[in-house]
């Protein structure tokens, strides 16, 4: 019951976010998974929920889509080693030890976020270092699931609107979290029981409140107040899964 709840928790606060500020469900969701599952199936567990929050992002509102599809199609093609690449590591690394690296990477990526945004220096297009952050993003995509740190500081080079960036990080992480699923189930094809897939059919009406939420907390609330909320709720998770990889490790 517990367990349920936590999930249920992380996956609605997760989608509140990524639709209100454009990132959210990894740093909710796959620490969490983590205290319960292998991280072979946490990570499957998280990558369909998350593409399902990606969709909802993408389809569920009437608002004009902003897909620069240059980009995605840029960043997609760097991140594929990396997305292959990470899948073999997550299927054989420790349970602490990714615990560890997840609580540390979702610390640094909220602080990044929050603190080291560059300044926009030039029109959102296909520049200098898009292929770096394709492929930083899809090795964690595959084996921490905490992605946006390395798409949105490049993003942030640019002058782009939230919706903007909000409708490129959904389609680029959409694609990669496919990529993922599959390279994931054929390095460990036995993580794909049904057990995950009945966590994702509990998710998903979850998910569909979460984002809602977000959307309706996105036209009425001060977001730089829901922000500094974000931040400490999600620095506390991350101290909680390094903690937790800490005292399980051997």
């Amino acid at each position: 019951m517990l367990e349920a709840l936590l999930i249920a928790i992380a996956v609605f606060v997760g989608a509140l976010s990524q639709r209100a500020v454009g990132f959210g469900i990894p740093l909710f969701l796959v620490p969490v998974l983590l205290i319960y599952f292998q991280p072979p199936v946490a990570m499957i567990i998280f990558l369909l929920v998350a593409t399902a929050s990606n969709l909802l992002v993408l389809f569920a509102h009437k608002e004009k889509k902003e897909i620069i599809w240059p980009i995605i199609i840029r960043l997609f093609i760097a991140a594929l080693p990396g997305l292959i690449g990470g899948a073999f590591i997550v299927t054989r690394i420790d349970k602490s030890v990714l615990q560890i690296i997840v609580g540390g990477l979702v610390i640094l990526s909220i602080c990044i976020q929050e603190f080291v945004f560059p300044k926009p220096t030039s029109r959102l297009g296909v520049s200098r270092g898009i292929a770096w952050s394709g492929l930083a993003a899809g090795l964690l995509n595959s084996t921490v699931g905490v992605s946006a740190p390395a798409l949105v500081l490049w993003f942030r080079t640019h002058i782009c609107t939230t919706n903007q960036l909000r409708h490129n990080l959904a389609a680029i992480f959409l694609l990669m979290n496919v990529v993922s699923f599959i390279s994931v189930c054929i390095s460990k094809p036995a993580a794909l029981s049904s057990k995950p897939l009945i966590i994702f059919v509990i998710s998903l009406p979850v998910a569909l409140l979460g984002n809602f939420a977000g959307q309706f907390i996105a036209q009425r609330i001060n977001k730089r107040q829901f922000e500094k909320i974000i931040l400490v709720v999600v620095i506390a998770t991350g101290f909680m899964s390094a903690a937790l990889g800490l005292i399980n490790l051997h």
